[in-house]
């Protein structure tokens, strides 16, 4: 009686070993994982108005092949600056359905497959923004099914780049450079001419005058050269009606001393 009772207890803590193992065993290779990633432009220009960003699912591991398995939900929150971006526009691809509230994204699919999008998001800027890059994060994510899978996943966080563009003058813009351009060399050239004109009237009146003092200077010598003549030829006459008077007085006073003897 005491060997049957010691065999049936060995049996017992035999089996007690197995279901441990089992159980060890089921619960090592029942976990499942998956991975996400989100992906964005790495850089847009001034002026872009819209962009689109996907998450997407890539590796899933130990997932099971049951179909309630394959039913699987995912949710995030999303964020970014309010102050750049306007509205976001969240759509399920492949056969994920989402939805986007107050930041929160949810989205879920009956039939998860690996390395496929799981949702694009379409994100509207701001007019006239002056920031040079644009962060998009995806925090508080979780991925899960109704079995093995319950994954909190890492934090993303994306720059987007924003490259300012120099502004190029348009036709009306280059019309208006060149007119000024036209304008102030035409400018510059009556200015010139009229500096010009303005030397040579002073060069030609300085000329004329000087030409004027020189006649002038001319004449008046020229007065003084006439003048010098007539003054000598009225002394040479009076020279003259002296010395015949003289000759005369003599004349007369010989001839009444020859009558006198």
């Amino acid at each position: 009686m005491k060997k049957v009772m010691s065999l049936i207890i060995v049996f017992l803590l035999i089996l007690m070993q197995i279901e441990a193992v089992n159980a060890v065993t089921e619960d090592t290779s029942g976990t499942a994982s998956a991975e996400v990633t989100l992906t964005t432009p790495t850089k847009l220009e001034q002026n872009t108005k819209t962009f689109t960003s996907v998450i997407y699912i890539g590796n899933i591991q130990n997932l099971g092949d049951n179909d309630y398995d394959k039913v699987v939900a995912y949710s995030a929150t999303l964020g970014f600056d309010a102050n750049i971006i306007e509205s976001v526009k969240v759509e399920g691809k492949n056969g994920w359905s989402a939805s986007y509230t107050n930041g929160a994204i949810v989205a879920n699919t009956d039939n998860i497959s690996s390395n496929q999008e799981m949702m694009q998001l379409t994100f509207t800027l701001k007019d006239n923004i002056s920031a040079n890059q644009i962060n998009i994060s995806l925090t508080n994510a979780r991925i899960s099914n109704s079995g093995t899978l319950a994954q909190d996943l890492s934090n993303i966080t994306k720059t987007i780049a924003i490259e300012t563009q120099t502004e190029e003058p348009n036709d009306d813009n280059k019309n208006e450079t060149a007119n000024n351009q036209v304008n102030e060399t035409t400018n510059n050239e009556v200015t010139n001419t009229a500096s010009k004109n303005n030397s040579t009237t002073n060069n030609s009146t300085k000329t004329t005058n000087s030409l004027n003092a020189i006649s002038t200077n001319t004449t008046a010598s020229a007065r003084k050269v006439t003048s010098l003549p007539k003054a000598g030829l009225e002394n040479t006459i009076i020279i003259a009606v002296i010395i015949l008077a003289i000759i005369g007085i003599f004349s007369a006073i010989r001839t009444k001393s020859i009558k006198t003897k």
